[in-house]
């Protein structure tokens, strides 16, 4: 959890991951994307978070990932 937490840090820091809030979440077995933190595939034996943001992109976390990036964004808000 605290490699979790360093990336998401690091990565809030250098923009590589968005200050916002998702405007939709879904969540559904992986099928092997990218995580948007730790950069590692999201195997169908997990479960795969999708945030739709604002401007349309989206982005796909490991569960972990996407809960430790939603309460750094909360948290600085």
């Amino acid at each position: 959890m605290r490699r979790i937490r360093a990336l998401v840090r690091e990565k809030l820091a250098q923009g590589r991951l968005p200050k916002e809030s998702c405007q939709s979440v879904n969540a559904e077995p992986g099928i092997g994307s990218l995580c948007t933190v730790c950069d590692l595939p999201i195997p169908r034996s997990e479960v795969q978070v999708s945030c739709t943001l604002r401007v349309g992109a989206v982005r796909v976390f490991h569960r972990a990932c996407f809960e430790e990036w939603r309460s750094k964004i909360r948290g600085s808000a």
